[in-house]
């Protein structure tokens, strides 16, 4: 895709909502081969009396009424915006099944599997399965961009209604339609909204002060033959009776319980003390997204704070209480513009910000589920969301029968075993709970789920990855790092070059250990040009004249070098219009946008390159260093799409 276009006002376009960018730019970081991770399938049984004539009529209608199923996303002039496509058929393909066992499956499973070209196809497509020329099931694939669970229930309803209008040769009647998602968008471009925006944003950045570098503490390397990820679900229908127990018990709405049991679960897991997560927040309380067909949905974060062995279930249950209810205050806001401000604070901070666990829950009560049996199920290996390299994906559907609680888990933080503990202690801890007025402590859900309490020495595990590091420097003798009794980490380096400044130092120990489980550049470093008598004494470095001092954020002019340098150097500039760009600097810092990785993306893939990934250039990552990752690519691969 090109830049910008120069016969196009961007002005006519209206950019994307807030929502729709947080799955833009998921889709779009992806490979396409791994895109069909969004695509959501909706299998309807035809009605009686449906034709493929009356089911895909009842298609183009749907389509017809809700912009989201027919616009399709680009850049004009370097922003990105809603192509929203005129009123048309849908191309419905028909495909007659035979009498070959599994046809049926096959032909769903191929047609899911098809990515989508959000730059010049609407995100639905449909087809209808026949047997003997007789319509058996209507396949509508959509992509997730287009629609959020509540949208996805809405038009469950309209087919239904549009099709019995259909078929009966009657009008079809329904409420128009009050607001569209490019609707939306114009009124995300007025002060009222930008002003409510800025206020979440104030929160969000206040909140990210206190989030930790990364949950998981330790991580493993994957062993031969292991998956790299795995995928399982358990079923439990006593679980969703012993919710409403709790929910009424601890006056809290049984999603606030649901996260609880995943916040405990997570601090038995991992032994952190403050075990945090992204959690969707459906954002259709205002007026205006109520009703729009599009994807509300966002991740933002959640923290529980001082979670020892010794805090209890209930303890968690109002904490969160008290979290969500004021982050569903901030939750409608610009998802880039907060993931811009992970960025920001994962270079203040020196610390790969690591936000990669989400927890999702989905409220199908009171329909019933019809589940069968209790149980665990295993999924086949979740090989396109392992592309996105998240950590834990967490889901719960909640029935009025039932609960089905879904995981996927990268295998270097959880093995089989921690993914079946993890769904069968969810799964007990509700049901001990609800059973007892007791209230369970994180050391006894921890007993209760086979987890052991994994606590890593943080002095260890902060300070040792960056000594070693700063020791690898070509021009460094020696380097101590001391930790201090309030959490902070001081460098005392030895040098064998007078220039080396705390500056050029940080900016190798960020671009060393930005992949580093725990990593956390020291606050402040200081150079020396002799190595003390006793260099595990801090008061020895102390008696010495130093060359510099400072906490390294000063900035440093650093030129493109390499090849991978200058074409990452070229693409960042293009996409953003920057100018005195410093290879020095993180993607964010820089000024760059993330609405705009796409771009970057798009232009690097142009000339040969590929491993820009949202992760990096949202992160604290010198630019040298995401340069320093990137692969040569084959011309030829698709581009944004």
């Amino acid at each position: 895709m090109n830049l910008g276009h120069a016969d196009e006002d961007v002005a006519l376009f209206p950019a994307l909502c807030w929502g729709q960018r947080h799955l833009w730019l998921r889709h779009s970081d992806l490979p396409v081969g791994a895109r069909p991770e969004y695509n959501i399938d909706l299998r309807v049984e035809p009605p009686l009396g449906a034709t493929v004539a009356s089911l895909c009529t009842t298609v183009d209608t749907l389509v017809q009424r809700h912009e989201a199923l027919r616009t399709t996303f680009g850049y004009v002039a370097g922003s990105a915006v809603q192509r929203v496509l005129s009123p048309g058929p849908v191309t419905c393909d028909v495909v007659e099944l035979g009498n070959r066992p599994g046809a049926q499956e096959d032909a769903v499973r191929e047609f899911v599997a098809v990515p989508f070209d959000l730059t010049v196809a609407p995100p639905l497509r449909a087809r209808v399965l026949t047997h003997a020329h007789q319509p058996v099931l209507l396949i509508i694939v959509v992509h997730h961009v287009a629609v959020d669970d509540w949208a996805i229930s809405r038009l469950n309803h309209e087919f239904m209604t549009i099709h019995a209008s259909v078929t009966a040769l009657r009008q079809v009647i329904l409420p128009a339609v009050r607001t569209q998602p490019s609707d939306l968008a114009r009124y995300e471009a007025t002060e009222e909204a930008r002003s409510m925006n800025r206020r979440a944003l104030a929160y969000w950045d206040s909140y990210l002060e206190r989030i930790p570098g990364d949950v998981f503490t330790e991580r493993k390397p994957r062993t031969p033959g292991e998956p790299v990820a795995f995928s399982a679900s358990l079923v439990s229908a006593k679980a969703a009776a012993a919710v409403r127990r709790l929910a009424g018990r601890h006056r809290a709405w049984p999603v606030t319980v649901h996260a609880a049991a995943f916040s405990a679960l997570l601090a038995a897991c991992t032994g952190s003390e403050e075990p945090s997560f992204l959690s969707y927040g459906a954002n259709r309380d205002a007026d205006l997204r109520a009703e729009v067909v599009t994807n509300e949905a966002q991740p933002l974060p959640l923290r529980v704070p001082g979670t020892t062995a010794e805090t209890t279930f209930a303890d968690v249950v109002r904490h969160i209480a008290r979290c969500a209810d004021e982050a569903a205050t901030y939750s409608p806001c610009a998802y880039d513009e907060v993931l811009e401000a992970v960025a920001a604070h994962s270079a203040r901070r020196g610390v790969g910000l690591r936000l990669g666990v989400y927890f999702n829950y989905l409220n199908y009560a009171p329909a019933p589920h019809g589940m069968a049996a209790d149980g665990l199920a295993w999924h086949a290996e979740p090989a396109d969301w392992a592309v996105q390299a998240d950590d834990v994906y967490f889901r719960v559907h909640e029935y009025r029968d039932g609960i089905v609680i879904t995981i996927n888990a990268m295998s270097t933080v959880m093995g089989r075993r921690d993914v079946e503990r993890f769904l069968r202690g969810f799964e007990d801890l509700l049901l001990t709970q609800a059973d007892s007025a007791d209230h369970l402590t994180i050391a006894e859900v921890a007993e209760l789920a086979g987890f052991g309490r994994r606590r890593s020495d943080d002095s260890v595990a902060l300070s040792h990855p960056a000594e070693r590091c700063l020791a690898g420097h070509p021009n460094v003798r020696m380097a101590r790092v001391f930790s201090h009794p309030d959490g902070t980490t001081h460098a005392n380096v030895t040098v064998t070059d007078p220039d080396l400044t705390p500056a050029l130092l940080r900016l190798h120990v960020v671009e060393q250990l930005f992949d580093h489980t725990g990593m956390r550049c020291p606050g402040e470093f200081t150079t020396y040009s002799d190595v003390p008598m006793a260099p595990g004494d801090l008061a020895a470095w102390a008696a010495m004249p130093a060359l510099h001092r400072g906490d390294g954020l000063a900035s440093v002019e650093l030129e493109p070098v390499s090849e991978a340098d200058i074409a990452l150097h070229e693409a960042v500039t293009a996409a953003n219009g920057l100018t005195g760009l410093s290879m020095a600097q993180s993607y964010v810092s820089a000024g760059g946008r993330l609405m705009n990785v796409p771009l970057v993306q798009n232009i690097l893939r142009d000339n040969g390159w590929t491993g820009a990934r949202l992760r990096l250039l949202a992160s604290a990552l010198p630019l040298r260093g995401v340069a320093m990752r990137l692969t040569g690519a084959d011309p030829a691969t698709p581009g944004l799409s």
